[in-house]
């Protein structure tokens, strides 16, 4: 029976896909709660990190048990990390383990469906404090891929520079 409880169950390929994104889909919410609360009030404690967690976990829907534990386990494993070591470190950790970003994605099919009504059908459901959230996170994601293209526009400088200086040597 012991041996039963210590052995851990290996995940898919498939199964680790869809809990990283479910995961980075709860992520900007998190934070945005985490934020939140540390602004007002420093580090979370136990019950403001578990209420974090919980708004976190309202964003998204879970409909397999399984999912939902490994999804769990996620979350625990960030608070655990949180509380350890710091919030930062926590971060680091989602970024780098699931590719998790702080701001809402939202793909470029999801932006071309929206037009006017859908826009003020979305302004209804939404409440002052989400739109302050999503008018942030697309900001940050302007301000990424203007870091992006500056980067590629380096890039490119470089590359001009370095072609113009073999042609002028093969003369």
């Amino acid at each position: 029976m012991e041996a039963e409880d210590t052995i851990t169950k290996m995940i898919t390929k498939e199964e680790f896909a869809a809990v990283s994104d479910l995961f980075r889909q709860a992520y900007p919410y998190l934070i945005h709660e985490i934020e939140r609360v540390e602004s007002e009030r420093g580090k979370l404690n136990d019950f403001q990190l578990l209420r974090a967690v919980s708004r976190a976990k309202q964003s998204i829907a879970v409909v397999n048990w399984d999912y939902r534990k490994m999804v769990n386990a996620v979350f625990d494993a960030y608070v655990e990390i949180y509380k350890e070591t710091g919030r930062k470190e926590a971060d680091e950790w989602a970024i780098v383990t699931f590719g998790c970003s702080r701001y809402i994605k939202i793909s470029s099919e999801d932006q071309s469906n929206i037009d006017e009504n859908d826009a003020r059908e979305q302004h209804d459901k939404l409440d002052e404090a989400s739109l302050h959230i999503l008018m942030n996170e697309l900001t940050l994601q302007m301000e990424a891929k203007e870091a992006e293209l500056l980067q590629l526009y380096e890039q490119f400088q470089r590359l001009q520079k370095l072609a113009r200086e073999l042609t002028t040597e093969e003369k």
